[in-house]
C-alpha cells in the first residue's frame, strides 16, 4: 500500500519540481539588472562634453553613509534600460557629497560637499539632479524604483532637449 502511494505521487513531485525549474530559469533569463554600467563623466569636464554631445547633464549625489545609496546603485543604475538610456541620452555624473575635495563645475569651484548642497540644492541622500546648461538643477530627492526611475528620465530628457526651455540669459534678452 505503501508503495503504491508513492509510485502515485512520484509523477505529481516530477511536474512540480519541472514547473519549479521552468520559472526559476524564465526568471533567470528575463533578468533586467545587467553587468554593463553607467558612463559617469569626470565633473570637471562634463559641462564641455554635454555642450559637444548635445546632451543634457545628469548628476547623481550620494554619501558613503547613506542607506538607500547603494541600494539606488544596486538596482535603478543596473537596470538594462536605465542603463542604457542614461548613457545614450545624458552626460552623468556621480558625485560623492562627504567629499571636500574642491572642483570645477558648471561655473563653480567649490568643495563637491559645498556644490551638492549651495549649488545643485540637494538636501538628502540620494538625489538625482537634471540641468542643462545655464538653467536651475532640478534636484530629486530619495531612492527611485526602477519602474518610476524611467519616467523621471524620459520626462525630463524630454523636457530639456526636445522643448529647450530657454535659459535665464536668453530670458532676458525677450
Amino acid at each position: 500500500m505503501e508503495k503504491l502511494y508513492l509510485r502515485s505521487l512520484a509523477p505529481l513531485l516530477i511536474l512540480l519540481l519541472l514547473a519549479v525549474s521552468m520559472v526559476w530559469f524564465k526568471s533567470e533569463n528575463n533578468s533586467t539588472i545587467t553587468s554593463e554600467a553607467i558612463h559617469w563623466y569626470p565633473p570637471e569636464q562634463a559641462e564641455e562634453i554635454a555642450t559637444e554631445l548635445g546632451k543634457p547633464m545628469f548628476v547623481y549625489v550620494f554619501t558613503k553613509w547613506c542607506e538607500d545609496c547603494p541600494k539606488m546603485e544596486q538596482t535603478t543604475f543596473r537596470e538594462k534600460n536605465i542603463v542604457k538610456y542614461i548613457n545614450e541620452n545624458y552626460v552623468p555624473v556621480r558625485l560623492n557629497a562627504d567629499n571636500f575635495t574642491k572642483i570645477d563645475f558648471i561655473g563653480h569651484s567649490l568643495s563637491v560637499h559645498e556644490m551638492t548642497s549651495k549649488v545643485l540644492g540637494v538636501e538628502v541622500y540620494p538625489s538625482v539632479v537634471w540641468f542643462e546648461t545655464n538653467q536651475k538643477p532640478k534636484p530629486v530627492a530619495l531612492y527611485i524604483e526602477p519602474h518610476a526611475f524611467k519616467s523621471y528620465l524620459k520626462f525630463y530628457n524630454f523636457k530639456l532637449t526636445d522643448l529647450h526651455l530657454p535659459s535665464v540669459q536668453e530670458t532676458a534678452q525677450n
